[in-house]
């Protein structure tokens, strides 16, 4: 199986747009009068907001990558103006509040789906673009890399056509095509240009552990090691191995997010084609949904 540049691999939307890149909801206005408790019969339910608002309001900076944690804060201006929106709504009684919602050519329902969206999509973003320390992984290229130019070195001139021809036969890629190695190097070093978080967002997708990953990579080592010590023996025959290539097959630009319904990988030999489903960008509550005025 082929694959692109894994430094493009991440999906195509970036944190910016994520959560700043639409400016539709108008800032809150002040009610004037003295403003009535929420009722317990209030039409609109805010529980899914509160909750994701109360979840990135107790995020510990520590617990995470500075870079990932930078990416996030871009959310804190739409976050706030949303949270000071939902305390002026929920001020309100309940026939104050919908009659303000019809004011303004909404309904209910609509500003209901809205804030469910925005819910939503909070959480997505705070799942997705979050990198935890501890998620950092160092995968070790060392093995693949010397098989790789150690494949490279070799003269098919200082062997038999016999042995050579059976060495080039052992060693396919998953669809049985002859193994690519200047491919497979070039999206090596890509790789290794990925940032820290980068990876961990590319291990996301894959659907693989750091663990699983490097398992993989060292395996495709032995591989390619145990033909090559075939061929300098002088074998004439040699059993077919096959040598995945374990980074991404579909390109986005470096840095960004997505997410994945990727078969995660259990051994080296196989990665799944990547779907990947880009976060989509925030609508924030909408055009006139939220325009909510002071009554003359």
């Amino acid at each position: 199986m082929g694959f692109s540049k894994s430094k493009k691999a991440l999906a195509a939307v970036t944190i910016a747009t994520a959560l700043t890149g639409a400016a539709v909801l108008a800032a809150p206005t002040d009610f004037s009068g003295t403003l009535v408790a929420q009722a317990a019969t209030q039409g609109i339910d805010f529980s899914q907001a509160d909750a994701a608002l109360a979840k990135y309001n107790a995020l510990a900076e520590s617990d995470y990558t500075a870079t990932s944690w930078a990416n996030l804060k871009k959310s804190d201006a739409t976050a706030k103006q949303v949270e000071t929106m939902i305390k002026e709504m929920k001020a309100l009684t309940p026939a104050e509040l919908s009659a303000k919602i019809t004011e303004n050519g909404s309904t209910e329902a609509e500003i209901q789906g809205e804030l469910n969206q925005f819910a939503n999509e909070l959480n997505d973003v705070m799942t997705n673009v979050l990198v935890k320390k501890s998620e950092v992984a160092n995968i070790n290229l060392t093995g693949i890399k010397t098989a790789l130019a150690r494949y490279k070195a070799l003269k098919e001139s200082d062997y038999t056509p016999e042995s050579w021809a059976a060495f080039k036969a052992s060693l396919v890629d998953e669809n049985g095509a002859p193994f690519d190695v200047n491919a497979y190097e070039a999206d090596l070093t890509d790789f290794e240009s990925l940032t820290p978080d980068e990876v961990v967002y590319f291990l996301r997708i894959t659907g693989m552990t750091a663990t699983q990953m490097q398992e993989s990579l060292d395996h495709d080592a032995a591989l390619i090691n145990a033909s090559i010590d075939l061929l300098v023996a002088g074998a004439t025959t040699q059993p077919t191995a096959t040598v995945a290539k374990n980074l991404p097959t579909t390109s986005a630009p470096k840095g960004a997010v997505a997410k994945t319904n990727a078969t995660p990988v259990a051994k080296a030999s196989t990665v799944a084609p990547l779907a990947l489903l880009t976060v989509s960008a925030l609508s924030m509550l909408g055009s006139v949904a939220y325009k909510i005025r002071k009554a003359d």
